[in-house]
């Protein structure tokens, strides 16, 4: 095992161009809460766990300075993979399905966690263990306060306080590429001052009243629908009853905890859950998307939207044709994916590994047949083509959807009688 902590020339150059594609893999990304972030201290960073590679890529993004993270333990059983994740500021992390034998390798593991701690790094672990596409949180894994328990008790620093920190992940799509993303810094837990005031607690109860203060700050800080048989149907009303209100990524949260809150509290909705689950299954029969209900003037919207669709049509024909290599390895490549929550981790993967690469072939073949102006010209497309090809690949999906939805009466009729009763 290596220190992750110490000067790294590969990760120095690397974390602005990663930085970059992570934020350019999503239409809009907002981060809050970066003042809460403790200063002069060691940090175990806590994000719940919902959308697979791409929640250590936004968490990464959130601060300027390096974040070391946790990675399955059996990733390194490969040296060459190893040296890479070692060079990534990545350690790797046994999970109890590996064996409760191999767990206790994690105590090695929490050595190098600790010292990068105490060298000002501070260390990502998402404590509910896996990842799962759900407005829930899985129980909270012990691991992250055990880790930062490990720290107090080796402390070289005394003046340094261990801070558990919880975050909140909320994306617009867990499955969509270029869809949104939201990041929140929650209140902090100074865990050095929670030990100093319970010295004689058992250990258990430490554990217990820790697992409880993450879960709750934690849950406030992303739509949190309780874990139950009802959590998909409460979830669908929400979608239902917020569709076409725009605002930012925070308000559009709060919205949805809203309106979770009034469904949990309220009979006459908590009736509404089964028949919007139906009303959801017959709109996606029917291939309507939920971006197309809700609106006022739908006929003017749609003939603006027809409109913008062929002004950006042959820019999209150019950045498809532009950027073929690079969007047809991608979605080539998630087809050999079973897990659809990491067909975005793949796509943002690719484009991280292969953009270089396509840019240098790009820049040679244009600068040697095409004049400078032309060849450069080419240069700036191939780096927009990429998001531009999904863009407009999701707002024709969005479109067509309108008018699908234009001469799907049920739909449109069902709607209404669902909203009707909400009020």
């Amino acid at each position: 095992m290596r220190a992750v902590h110490k000067p790294n020339l590969v990760y120095t150059l690397l974390r602005p161009y990663v930085d970059l594609c992570t934020r350019f893999s999503y239409r809009r990304a907002q981060i809050w809460g970066r003042d809460r972030i403790p200063a002069n201290c060691e940090i175990i960073l806590l994000p719940n766990h919902c959308n697979a590679l791409m929640d250590a890529l936004v968490v990464l993004r959130t601060r300027k300075g390096p974040t070391a993270f946790g990675c399955r333990a059996d990733l390194f059983n490969n040296k060459f993979l190893a040296e890479i994740l070692y060079s990534l500021r990545i350690l790797p992390m046994v999970r109890v399905r590996d064996g409760l034998k191999n767990v206790l390798k994690n105590y090695e593991s929490m050595d190098y966690i600790v010292d990068a701690m105490e060298n000002d790094l501070p260390f990502c672990m998402f404590c509910e263990g896996t990842h799962r596409t759900k407005h829930s949180l899985l129980p909270i894994k012990k691991g992250g306060i055990r880790t930062a328990l490990h720290a107090i008790g080796h402390k070289k620093d005394v003046k340094k306080d261990v801070y558990l920190m919880p975050i909140g992940l909320e994306y617009g799509d867990y499955f969509r590429f270029r869809s949104t993303s939201l990041v929140e810094f929650g209140d902090p837990i100074n865990l050095s001052e929670y030990m100093r005031q319970h010295p004689d607690e058992a250990q258990a109860e430490t554990y217990r009243n820790l697992e409880a203060q993450l879960k709750e700050r934690m849950s406030s800080l992303i739509t949190y629908i309780p874990d139950d048989e009802n959590h998909d149907g409460t979830w669908a009303l929400t979608k239902i009853m917020n569709a076409g209100r725009r605002g930012s990524l925070r308000r559009i949260r709060e919205r949805n905890r809203k309106t979770v809150a009034r469904i949990l509290s309220e009979e006459k909705l908590q009736n509404l859950r089964e028949e919007a689950l139906d009303f959801e299954d017959h709109r996606k029969a029917a291939r309507i998307s939920l971006y197309s209900l809700g609106h006022r003037r739908q006929g003017t919207r749609v003939l603006l939207k027809s409109l913008l669709w062929l002004v950006w049509l042959p820019l999209f024909l150019v950045c498809s044709i532009i950027g073929l290599p690079l969007w047809l390895t991608s979605e080539l490549t998630i087809t050999k994916v079973a897990d659809r929550a990491f067909h975005n981790s793949v796509r943002c993967a690719l484009k991280v590994l292969l953009t270089p690469l396509f840019f240098i072939i790009y820049a040679v073949l244009g600068f040697i047949f095409l004049p400078w102006w032309a060849a450069a010209a080419g240069l700036v497309l191939y780096i927009i083509s990429y998001s531009c090809f999904y863009d407009f690949v999701e707002f024709t999906r969005i479109l067509v959807s309108d008018f699908r939805l234009a001469f799907n009466p049920d739909i449109r009729k069902r709607y209404k009688d669902i909203i009707s009763r909400t009020a």
